[in-house]
């Protein structure tokens, strides 16, 4: 009897420490942190190819910039920057900045940034095909 009890407090007492290890989501630090990520909400309800669909359909083949200095269209080669401009046209990142507020925030703008990379790289060959 002595045993069943020791193996049942053990078995509980791994289930209950096995529950507090578990990783946690990190929470939104601040208000500039919960309105940053708000403006990155888009995200969470944007299907990447009704987006492409939508905007090859309205022949809206403009690419996303990153919200750095350098300005750059994401996921375009270093020698095709030029031409991905004067060709498609570009448009900022919705709610990206070159800032990062907190772990959420940067988890939004990576997030942000793949979805940018991934757009570009199917637009932009459906606008050099448009010519």
């Amino acid at each position: 009897m002595k045993l069943i009890v020791g193996i049942l407090s053990a078995a509980s007492l791994l289930v209950s420490t096995g529950c507090q290890t578990s990783e946690k989501k990190p929470s939104v630090s601040g208000e500039r942190e919960r309105i940053a990520v708000e403006q990155l909400r888009w995200l969470d309800s944007t299907d990447f190819k009704a987006e492409l669909s939508k905007a090859t359909a309205t022949k809206d083949y403009r690419l996303y910039l990153s919200p750095n200095r350098s300005r750059q269209v994401v996921g375009i080669r270093a020698d095709m920057q030029a031409q991905a401009r004067k060709r498609c046209g570009v448009k900022n990142i919705p709610g990206l900045t070159d800032v990062r507020y907190g772990e959420v925030h940067k988890e939004y703008a990576q997030r942000a940034l793949f979805f940018a990379k991934e757009y570009n790289t199917k637009m932009f060959r459906y606008c050099l095909a448009s010519y």
